[in-house]
């Protein structure tokens, strides 16, 4: 039985293929650009991306904590509504 620490895979020699080893030897072409250089972005996206998209983000949570402080808030006061449940346990107990 071999130890684990020797266990070694076996090795095939020549089975890759030449596509996988072999390098492009021509140049890109001039008007394209390199590996490095992606397509520069225009002005319109740049506010687009850094000032619209953030804007929009802000006034949906806005929209939503107007639209919750506008469904929590009341006309009644604490002491209004432990007044109505004083009054509504003593109809029931009696």
């Amino acid at each position: 039985m071999a130890h684990l620490s020797t266990f070694e895979p076996a090795r095939r020699r020549g089975t890759y293929s030449s596509r996988m080893t072999t390098t492009p030897t021509g140049d890109a072409p001039a008007g394209s650009p390199g590996p490095d250089e992606g397509p520069r972005q225009t002005t319109p996206f740049l506010v687009l991306q850094f000032f619209i998209f953030p804007m929009a983000i802000v006034a949906a949570c806005v929209a939503v904590f107007v639209i919750f402080g506008l469904i929590s808030s009341d006309a009644k006061t604490a002491r209004d509504h432990l007044a109505d449940d004083g009054d509504a346990a003593a109809a029931c107990s009696g």
